[in-house]
């Protein structure tokens, strides 16, 4: 099944707003029909770190529809589209600290393209340790571990 869209054809750089009912996974176009996303693989249920990926957007998809979404443009400037995929996909393989409220795969998405961690699901994220340091200093908890296995995939 490919993935149905808004019509919008995706642009590298642009973020991919996948919407699965009562939430939305979100990812970063980088070209070629592939998106980049942060969340958790299957075998870390009991795990808090999540891993950046690199995949296909129509098996990231699945049946879900999905759309570009850059509405936080309004907000602030983009970095330039090849920036974006640089960063992203500089970081594919890297283990993050995953957390519902403070970095889940829409403040990575946001991070990619702004510059700037945020997440519209659960509101501003508080400020945080660089992505360039390979490793999140955020403090997990039991919610985000249980949302982060749902809600991430």
């Amino acid at each position: 099944h490919k993935p149905q869209n808004d019509g919008k054809e995706s642009k590298p750089g642009d973020l991919i707003e996948i919407i699965r009912g009562n939430y939305s996974h979100w990812a970063v176009y980088v070209g070629n029909g592939y998106v980049v996303h942060f969340g958790a693989p299957s075998s870390s249920i009991g795990g808090v770190d999540g891993i950046v990926m690199k995949e296909k957007l129509e098996d990231v998809a699945g049946k879900d529809k999905w759309r570009v979404n850059n509405s936080l443009d309004k907000k602030y400037k983009p970095l330039p589209p090849d920036e974006i995929v640089k960063k992203a996909c500089s970081l594919v393989g890297v283990s993050l600290k995953y957390h519902l409220t403070k970095y889940n795969c829409e403040h990575f998405a946001t991070e990619m393209r702004y510059g700037k961690a945020e997440s519209r699901q659960v509101g501003p994220s508080t400020p945080h340790q660089g992505w360039g340091m390979g490793q999140m200093d955020l403090v997990p908890t039991f919610l985000a571990t249980c949302v982060c296995v749902c809600a991430c995939l």
